[in-house]
């Protein structure tokens, strides 16, 4: 339940036989939370407080956008121009949201190669595939704006340092 709330950030996941997503943790930022002092109360209260216990009921899951976080960080890291910094933000993006961020064809053509793809490697078209295409898909409107403004600058700055190739007429 504390997972779900954000207050540990899943590394890595995978689904298991029955299509269920298993999240994995770091046990060394296990071991740091579970020795912190505010979490010490949540982890050894009876029940949750209210404001936490609220967003639990809600349905509130901050795992696959925290875990989102993570990879872009990761595959930022990896990075080793502004056209693969770009792919890294455009991967969590919905190809219609890419679309209006980067209007340009070519550009967008471009940008798609160095778009990673989801970490689980599956049939294309299969439950899996689908599943892990939502996990990487980033679906709140606040994450998504962040995303996109930070995809159309770094297209700036592509274009700028080494523009997309065209076609010669």
């Amino acid at each position: 339940r504390l997972a779900r709330l954000g207050l540990v950030v899943p590394t890595k996941w995978y689904l298991n036989r029955y299509r269920a997503v298993v999240w994995l943790y770091l046990a060394e930022e296990l071991s740091r939370f579970a020795a912190d002092e505010e979490s010490v109360s949540l982890l050894n209260a009876r029940r949750m407080p209210e404001g936490p216990r609220a967003l639990l009921d809600a349905g509130v899951d901050l795992r696959p956008r925290n875990w989102r976080g993570r990879h872009r960080g990761f595959l930022l890291r990896q990075a080793d121009g502004p056209w693969e910094k770009a792919g890294a933000f455009a991967a969590f993006l919905d190809p219609a949201e890419i679309g209006e961020a980067v209007p340009d064809p070519y550009e967008r053509s471009h940008l798609n190669r160095f778009r990673p793809g989801p970490p689980v490697t599956s049939a294309p078209g299969s439950p899996a595939a689908h599943i892990a295409e939502q996990l990487m898909t980033a679906d709140d409107a606040d994450e998504v704006a962040l995303l996109r403004t930070e995809l159309t600058a770094l297209v700036r700055e592509a274009r700028e340092e080494r523009p997309a190739p065209r076609p010669t007429p």
